[in-house]
């Protein structure tokens, strides 16, 4: 036997022998497959009220809602809308100034409530004093700041409160009321450069009192206010609730 078979065949022998003494590796264990959770239960159903409205925790059987003044000046906004917007049926009476105003800065004259409700419920108030006395728009946070942007929407050249501009379109309604051939049309409360006056007196009063006084008067500060006792001696809300309840009187 060659020299060189002889060292292939020793090479070939202490390969084997060396795999032969190896210790086989365990096989890496593999983690079952997680077992799905079942499915949650679903939330119970919500119980929508049909009112707003909270048990007082002061005064037993009590209701601690007290938002009377936010709904009378909601019919008063509601009221100036039905009464300017009627202007353009056929047959409308003519308005004055004094009339807008009537409404607009109401002294408790006793005016009826001019917003109807749906068939089948029967109105609880006739007039702004059955909902609540002394309450009107005039006046209040919101109608005496500058309204950025109203110059020149009357022919002002500088910004205009939202008072001002107010008494600005009861005077071109008012105006246009007393002529015949503007008085049952559109035209009553349109002007020669487009502005339907019965939304822009409705529009404005709802970002300026309505929203102003939601975001800037009542939720401003909600957090700094009491929680934990009556607002007053004997009253049945907390300063905060209270002040919640005002904001949602307006945009709720």
């Amino acid at each position: 036997m060659s020299i060189r078979k002889l060292l292939l065949l020793s090479t070939v022998a202490i390969a084997g022998v060396g795999c032969s003494e190896e210790t086989p590796t365990a096989p890496t264990p593999v983690a079952p497959a997680p077992t799905p959770d079942p499915d949650p239960a679903p939330p119970p159903p919500l119980t929508v009220p049909t009112t707003y409205n909270f048990e007082s925790r002061f005064n037993t059987g009590e209701s601690s809602v007290g938002i009377s003044g936010q709904i009378a000046r909601q019919l008063q906004l509601q009221d100036l809308k039905i009464l300017i917007g009627g202007l353009s049926s056929a047959g409308a009476a003519a308005v004055t100034v004094a009339d807008l105003n009537g409404i607009y800065d109401y002294a408790d004259t006793g005016l009826n409530i001019l917003t109807t409700v749906p068939d089948g419920l029967t109105a609880s108030a006739t007039t702004y004093e059955d909902v609540s006395s002394g309450k009107k728009i005039r006046g209040r946070q919101g109608t005496d700041k500058v309204l950025l942007g109203s110059a020149g929407i009357v022919g002002n050249a500088a910004d205009i409160t939202v008072d001002e501009l107010m008494q600005s379109f009861f005077t071109t309604i008012a105006t246009n009321a007393a002529d015949a051939s503007k008085l049952g049309t559109k035209a009553v409360y349109n002007t020669a450069e487009g502005l339907d006056l019965s939304q822009m007196v409705n529009k404005v009063l709802i970002g300026a009192l309505l929203f102003d006084q939601l975001s800037s008067k009542y939720l401003a500060d909600i957090l700094d206010r009491d929680n934990t006792e009556p607002r007053s001696d004997g009253a049945d809300d907390t300063t905060q609730e209270h002040r919640f309840d005002e904001a949602f009187g307006y945009f709720g």
